[in-house]
């Protein structure tokens, strides 16, 4: 694991690279946090095709999330279950460039990278836009609220690349414009 942040607020995580493997994120905030700014970061997997660069297991505040490269070659027979997994109270994501890069041949079958982007229930205020996503995964997942629990609301998807990419559980209410190749786009 690269930074544990615990109830940290006014962090800024900047011109950095993390290289991470197995089902470690390079960055976890494990309680409530404020005002995280991540800013022209690298993240790299060693190779075994699981890298994760951003959990928020509690809400995080206010999450910049800009310039940022994220590649992973994947693995023989691996699937990443999600790159960014937040629950945040208003996130801006813009700038960032996520590739999954395909594997030769000869490495034998493989199973895609599932999500870019997984938008916890109970997060609001988001805006994701001019990102490159590039790779046989989903763009972006909001994950739908259990019975009872508050549900995402608030989400801007505006001017982003998705290269063969999907979007789905997004909420009514959702504005999505000026996308490039956004197919089986989903209102739950």
């Amino acid at each position: 694991m690269g930074i544990l942040g615990a109830g940290a607020s006014g962090v800024v995580v900047e011109e950095s690279v993390m290289q991470m493997g197995g089902p470690l994120y390079s960055i976890r905030i494990l309680s409530a946090c404020q005002q995280w700014l991540i800013n022209c970061c690298g993240f790299e997997t060693s190779g075994d095709g699981s890298m994760r660069a951003l959990w928020c297991d509690a809400p995080c505040t206010g999450l910049s999330i800009t310039n940022c490269w994220i590649g992973d070659r994947g693995g023989k027979g691996i699937a990443v279950p999600s790159v960014f997994k937040l629950l945040v109270h208003g996130l801006y994501m813009t700038g960032n460039f996520v590739v999954y890069e395909e594997l030769p041949l000869d490495m034998g079958p493989t199973l895609p990278p599932d999500t870019a982007i997984e938008v916890l229930p109970g997060s609001s205020g988001l805006f994701i836009g001019s990102n490159f996503l590039n790779g046989p995964l989903i763009s972006l997942r909001v994950t739908p609220a259990l019975a009872g629990a508050a549900n995402t609301r608030g989400i801007a998807i505006v001017g982003n690349s998705l290269n063969h990419n999907n979007i789905c559980g997004i909420p009514s209410g959702t504005v999505a414009v000026g996308n490039y190749n956004l197919n089986d786009f989903q209102l739950d």
